[in-house]
């Protein structure tokens, strides 16, 4: 019997419009596949948390946890005070110390300046709070009060000392004595216009009589 003989299969070839036509397409899928794999990589990412260090390059002497501590227990030995904190944030040593409710403004100021003089036998203000022109180093505030439940109070004492990094000397300012008594005093006849007293009339003994009673008088 005669076989039955099998013509071989021909690969059909792609014309030059096809060829042209692909290239095209993937030519224009490109940029798009660019900013597809750019926003899909920003939805997986958007939730983390962006983490720089803003003092990169500066604070090159740094203060322990250890430093700190120490800087506690001696300032906690100048005296018995209710409270003392220590804390550094953002490039800022700061002692918080509530001493005695009967303390004297003239006594807050001796103390605070004690307690300054007793962090920089600590830390040493060249090494620690004393920036130089291309290295940013720490500020330095020492806070002294009596109490804060008096801050409404006539008695309240609040004293502060600053150095921060760019100050050749500390500066001393006592937060609870007002700079500007008269500008205070009408601020708060705006806000509490109802417990303010009419002071002119009653320097001579006399009485203002409300317009309105008078005018009543008048009338009847």
């Amino acid at each position: 019997m005669a076989k039955n003989k099998q013509k071989p299969k021909t690969k059909k070839k792609l014309s030059v419009a096809a060829k042209f036509l692909i290239a095209g397409l993937i030519i224009i899928a490109i940029p798009f596949l660019i900013w597809g794999g750019i926003l899909l990589n920003d939805y997986l990412h958007s939730h983390d948390p962006v983490v720089a260090d803003r003092f990169e390059g500066d604070l090159v002497n740094e203060i322990t946890d250890e430093q700190i501590n120490q800087v506690k227990t001696d300032v906690t030995n100048l005296g018995d005070f209710d409270d003392v904190e220590v804390d550094l944030k953002t490039a800022t040593l700061r002692v918080y110390v509530d001493a005695d409710d009967a303390i004297s403004q003239d006594e807050a100021i001796a103390l605070v300046d004690s307690i300054y003089n007793q962090v920089t036998s600590d830390l040493d203000v060249a090494t620690y709070f004393t920036s130089t022109d291309n290295v940013r180093m720490y500020d330095l505030e020492v806070h002294v009060y009596n109490s804060l439940d008096k801050v409404d109070d006539d008695d309240y004492i609040y004293v502060q000392k600053i150095k921060n990094a760019q100050m050749t000397t500390p500066e001393v300012q006592v937060v609870s004595e007002p700079k500007d008594q008269d500008l205070v005093d009408s601020i708060y006849a705006d806000q509490y216009p109802e417990t303010t007293v009419d002071t002119t009339s009653e320097s001579d003994g006399t009485v203002t009589p409300d317009a309105d009673a008078t005018t009543n008088e008048e009338a009847e």
